[in-house]
């Protein structure tokens, strides 16, 4: 392998990508100081990861980026290094290998990145992957300049790492600091079983007394179960004579059930063939109408709502036709009264009409006169004739003046009695809105009442529907509850069977009491014995659910006999001594003392998942209670197995599956078979309870069925009210729609008039405007007719001297009385024209009520055809009415006898379905005894397989103990396991357990201590491997230093020593030499020259020991003399024939002795470049 080129982007002072390739053999590198030469090998430790930033002389990576003058800086610096692999040293099968490596300056900081073969990797993944052509850290095939000098310049124990480092010291310290975590951790080991250990041993002397007991109490219990075997074995004929009236009862039973089977099964038959009647006749019912009178009932009570509202729409059409009436009424009035005004209007016409025709003739004569006159002036003077003349003309054009402004007058008052007459107009039409307004207002007053009275119609429905909903919800609910209760009365019903069945099969299967205590009482039924009461399980009384619990409780003292005094007892045992009947236990109670319970138990008692005291969970009378303390004692009874072990020790426990931990901690329990003895459970008041609430369950279902009946009822009244409320909002829904269209009619009436009033006002607004046109007219006709009069004075003051004056002051008073007759003329024309305004306003409105009136006889006529058509509608709903009730006549009596077979049906499946329960029940009480006797019979062919099964393996002897010897024994077997009570069985197995686990123990700690011991012997094998391997590195390289030295300085020696050969670690390496002529110097001792030779001659003794395919060097030969530059460049050569030499260098012999040598200079800007390549001298 060989390096082929290396590739400098933007890396420290080359400011652009820059290639130098490089050969085989012996390259040097050279150029002036500054140049950045040296920058060629921190690109090689840069690429390949082998030194620190602080090494390639930069505080940190981005300081390698290359930084210009111009002040455009890159952001990245990168090196790529070219590797020839076509010997295949790298672990790859590419002849040719990069490696790249990139720094980029960010925002944030920067990013370094490594590439191999173009492939992002690790430093860790690049140092292995070179490690395979020999290329690492501790090789020294990269030395950079200061590495000669620190050789030479460190202390002694740092030089010898040297060594370690190369001979791979490193891995040994590893391996020992792992050993001697492993010593640690089995060292803590063996403490920690030592400790349990010790825990083992104190435990195993304390069991150890336990199994004593134990064992002991083992052997007791085998000879007991022994004992009860034998007792098994003389039972078993009494349990077989059980067997034999069990099954002759079960015949009974089952022959019994056979006959209410079969009787069931003809009742189900016959309930079948009825509902198949029924059916069909249902059917028959459905086919005849039934269906369809149902659908006719429908029909009716629609057509009765449709005559209903038919009546109801004539009232509101004839209440429509009075108003009409009224408003007939209202016009004829007014049409006479306008006939009579226009009538007198025309009257005061013909008068104005003559009275306007005599002023006329006045004015005339009047206008002969003033011509006489005028005839008169001009005989007298031309001149004053032409004057006058001009007055006159005046006159004349100021008489036409006035005629204008008269005219204008006469026109101003048309135009204001026109709009008197639209005023008159306006109120009228204002009258008429008020009219409408007021029948309007008097609709909508009524709407509210009637949707008032609507809304509580609708409330008072819903509150009705409410009340059928709640009827309907409630009718539902008892009919749950009735179900219910019926469901409590079957099972009440089975209870009692269930009982009744216990009760017999306790008379008719006799007790299991021993003996001797059969004896005992049969003796005080006799009136034999005197004083005793009974066994404790026949005067005890307990729930059903309890019963298992105390039974183990009691355990054999169920049939332990109370007695009323110890001298009772006395007789009784006397008695069974004589006649040799066995033994027997008796609970004298004016002896023995009833005790509180301990704190154990108290303690107990007070936990989770107690229950109560065994004692206080049983019915009997105060006087045995110490009877059944001795028995009991403070036996607490629990929940589970699991609430009773959060409590053991010191006190005796039951739980409610009959599991048993005494207060010694022993725990007995499992499945169990069927006791020997049991509790009294009061069945007979139990019977009659369920009885009792048969009897009140009975009373509640007929109350229940009362009840429901009562609400099908009530369910029927509700409905009929719902369809009146109906009606009645139907009706007055109605009413409120008519009203509405009235409202909308009476609005369109509105609107009309309201659109004429506009359209009035705007011809009074347009009027108004003529108005005061006129008048404008008529002020300037006023200020023309004063300019006229100022002319005609003047001219009369130049003839006022002559008879003019005179003749024109009668002209004058002429003209004024004509004025006057003409103003006459015009008021007369005024009011002539205003009464033909007045008679044709009349006339219209005249013509108006003609069309109203003709008008609201349409409408009368309209609604008394609808009242017409109405009624003939009501009358053929009334035919269909008539019809459809007749054919639901017609359908009830022909459905009439068909009902009433039907009905005479359901009675009879009644009647049968009530037999069927009837029967239902007597079959499943028979069922129910057959299922507990055959369970009896299943528990005493259990037992007796039990019996069997136990005495399978057991060799009963010809000479059985008779069964009062066996109890006696056991007796006293019993009384000595009282007395080793409690005791830990668990000791037994657990002695042995723990004694194993000492044994496992001892055993660990003896595998321990050999496993440490085998560590300690790894540690110092390690040990003794490490010097090995240093000496043999130090050996090799100690000969490489001494031929090299005495290359390098021909004549002179030198060596490598250990300041503690035998002890090497712990301490240093240093070196002597004798140069050429001289004495043994130390390094110390040594010129700057001899020190760079030395440290030389160690660097190429560690080269030769762990060869690499290249080396590059950076100024080695910078403090060696001239002769000493130029055998370290021989040597290089010599060297170079077997490795790749990359050397930066200034001295002439280094680049004379190389095979190619490459220049670098510095630019102007900066920059180093590689200015030319020497190849062989050349």
């Amino acid at each position: 392998m060989k390096v082929e080129e290396v590739v400098l982007n933007n890396f420290k002072s080359f400011g652009r990508k820059t290639k130098i390739p490089f050969s085989d053999g012996f390259n040097a590198i050279s150029g002036p100081n500054g140049s950045g030469k040296s920058n060629i090998i921190d690109a090689f430790c840069f690429v390949l990861g082998t030194s620190t930033t602080k090494d390639l002389r930069a505080d940190n990576l981005t300081d390698l980026i290359f930084q210009g003058d111009n002040g455009e800086n890159p952001n990245f610096a990168e090196v790529t290094l070219k590797l020839d692999n076509s010997n295949g040293e790298l672990p790859t099968s590419e002849d040719t290998v990069s490696i790249k490596r990139k720094v980029k300056r960010t925002d944030k900081g920067y990013y370094s990145y490594y590439y191999l073969n173009d492939n992002s990797v690790t430093l860790t993944e690049i140092h292995e992957f070179i490690s395979e052509a020999g290329i690492s850290e501790e090789g020294y095939n990269i030395v950079m300049q200061g590495d000669v000098t620190r050789i030479t310049d460190v202390g002694s124990t740092e030089r010898r790492r040297i060594i370690d480092e190369i001979a791979g010291v490193s891995e040994f310290e590893k391996k020992k600091e792992k050993a001697f975590n492993e010593l640690d951790t089995v060292k803590q080991e063996i403490d920690r079983v030592e400790i349990i250990l010790k825990e083992i041993k104190d435990r195993l002397n304390e069991v150890e007394d336990e199994r004593k007991d134990a064992l002991k109490y083992k052997k007791l219990k085998d000879r007991k179960k022994e004992l009860e075997l034998y007792l098994i074995a003389s039972m078993k004929d009494k349990i077989e004579k059980d067997i034999q009236k069990i099954e002759k009862l079960l015949e009974n039973k089952e022959k019994e059930k056979d006959k209410y089977s079969s009787k069931l099964i003809n009742l189900k038959n016959d309930i079948t063939e009825l509902n198949s009647e029924l059916e069909q006749l249902n059917k028959e019912i459905s086919q005849k109408g039934e269906e369809e009178q149902i659908e006719i009932k429908r029909e009716i009570e629609e057509i009765k709502g449709e005559i209903s509202r038919g009546h109801d729409s004539i009232s509101m059409m004839e209440e429509s036709i009075k108003e009409l009436q009224e408003d007939k009424k209202k016009i004829y009035t007014k049409r006479s009264s306008l006939k009579e005004k226009i009538n007198s209007l025309k009257q005061e016409k013909e008068k104005l009409s003559i009275q306007k025709t005599n002023i006329e003739s006045e004015i005339e004569s009047q206008k002969n006169e003033k011509t006489k006159f005028k005839n008169k002036i001009e005989e007298i003077d031309d001149e004053s004739f032409k004057v006058k003349e001009k007055v006159s003309e005046l006159k004349k054009a100021l008489e036409e003046k006035r005629n204008n402004k008269n005219r204008l007058f006469q026109q101003k008052d048309r135009v204001l009695d026109s709009l008197r007459r639209k005023e008159d107009e306006i109120h009228e039409i204002d009258d008429r809105i008020k009219q409408f307004k007021s029948k309007k207002q008097e609709i909508n007053e009524k709407t509210p009442e009637l949707e008032k009275e609507i809304s509580r119609l609708i409330k008072s429905k819903e509150k009705i529907e409410d009340s059928k909903s709640e009827l309907e919800r409630d009718k539902l609910y008892k009919k749950k509850e009735l179900k219910e209760l019926e469901q409590k009365h079957r099972n009440r019903q089975t209870k009692i069977a269930k009982a009744e069945a216990k009760m017999q099969a306790a008379e008719e299967i006799d007790n299991r009491y021993s003996r001797p205590v059969r004896e005992i009482l049969k003796a005080k039924g006799n009136g034999v014995l005197n004083g005793v009461y009974g066994t404790i399980s026949e005067l005890g009384k307990v729930q059903e659910k309890y019963s298992t619990a105390l039974e183990i409780a009691a355990g054999g003292r169920m049939q332990s006999i109370v007695v009323e005094t110890d001298k009772d007892a006395q007789e009784c045992i006397n008695y069974l001594k004589r006649n040799k009947l066995g033994r027997a236990t008796f609970l004298p109670i004016n002896k023995i003392r009833y005790r509180p319970p301990r704190s154990r138990a108290k303690e107990a008692l007070n936990s989770s998942g107690s229950v109560d005291l065994a004692i206080n969970l049983i019915d009997f009378k105060e006087k045995y209670k110490p009877a059944f303390w001795y028995v009991f004692r403070d036996t607490v009874i629990m929940e589970d197995l699991k609430a009773a072990r959060q409590n053991m020790g010191g006190v005796r426990m039951v739980t409610l599956d009959g599991d048993l931990v005494d207060p010694g901690g022993a725990m007995s329990g499992g499945s169990k078979k069927k006791s020997r003895f049991k509790f009294t459970v009061d069945d007979e008041k139990e019977v009659k309870n369920l009885k009792k609430q048969i009897k009140k369950i009975k009373q509640k279902i007929d109350k229940k069925q009362s009840e429901i009946q009562n609400l099908d009822e009530g369910l029927s009244r509700v409905n009929n009210k719902i369809k009146n409320k109906e009606t009645k909002i139907e009706k007055l829904q109605k009413k409120l729609d008519t009203n509405q269209k009235d409202i909308e009619r009476y609005n369109e009436e509105i609107q009309r008039k309201k659109e004429k009033k506009e359209k009035i006002l705007q011809e009074k607004k347009e009027q108004q405007k003529e108005i005061k046109e006129l008048e404008e007219k008529i002020k300037k006709l006023d200020t023309e007719i004063n300019n006229k009069k100022e002319k005609i004075e003047k001219l009369e003051e130049r003839v006022e001297n002559t008879e003019i004056p005179k003749y024109m002051d009668e002209i004058d008073r002429i003209k004024e009385e004509i004025e006057r007759l003409r103003e006459v003329t015009g008021n007369v024309e005024n009011k002539l024209n205003q009464k033909e305004l007045e008679i044709e306003y009349a006339e219209r409105n005249l013509k108006e009520q003609k069309e109203k009136k003709k008008e609201l006889k349409q409408k009368e006529q309209q609604l008394n055809k609808d009242i017409e058509n109405k009624k003939q509608e009501i009358n053929n709903l009334k035919t269909r009415l008539e019809e459809k009730e007749q054919e639901d006549q017609e359908i009830n009596k022909k459905l009439k006898k068909l009902r009433k077979q039907r009905d005479k049906l359901l009675e009879n499946l009644s009647e049968l379905e009530k037999k069927e329960s009837a029967t239902q029940k007597n079959l499943e009480q028979i069922e129910t005894k057959i299922k507990e006797l055959k369970e009896d019979l299943e528990t005493k062919q259990e037992q007796i397989k039990e019996v069997e099964r136990e005495l399978e393996d057991f060799e009963v002897d010809k000479e059985l103990p008779s069964p009062q010897e066996i109890e006696n024994e056991l007796d006293e077997i019993e009384k000595e396991m009282e007395q080793l009570e409690p005791v830990n069985m668990k000791a037994i197995n657990e002695y042995e357990e723990v004694k194993k686990r000492k044994e496992r123990l001892e055993e660990r700690i003896n595998t321990l201590t050999e496993e440490r011991e085998g560590i300690i012997d790894r540690i110092e094998t390690y040990d003794e491997r490490k010097t090995e391997v240093f000496m043999k590195t130090f050996n090799e390289i100690n000969k490489n230093f001494k031929e090299v030295f005495s290359k390098l300085s021909p004549g002179g020696q030198a060596e490598l020593i250990l300041e503690k050969p035998k002890s090497p670690f712990d301490g240093g390496l240093t070196i002597e030499a004798i140069p050429e002529g001289k004495t043994v110097r130390r390094l110390d001792a040594m010129s700057g020259g001899e020190k760079s030779l030395t440290a030389l001659s160690f660097i190429f003794a560690i080269q030769r020991y762990d060869p690499a395919p290249f080396y590059a060097f950076d100024e080695i030969d910078m403090f060696l003399d001239g002769a000493n530059v130029e055998r370290v460049a021989k040597m290089i050569e010599r060297l170079s024939n077997n490795a790749q030499f990359i050397v930066v260098s200034l001295r002439k012999p280094t680049i004379e002795s190389s095979d190619q040598t490459i220049g670098i200079t510095m630019q102007e800007n900066g920059v180093s470049e590689a200015t030319g390549v020497v190849l062989n001298g050349n």
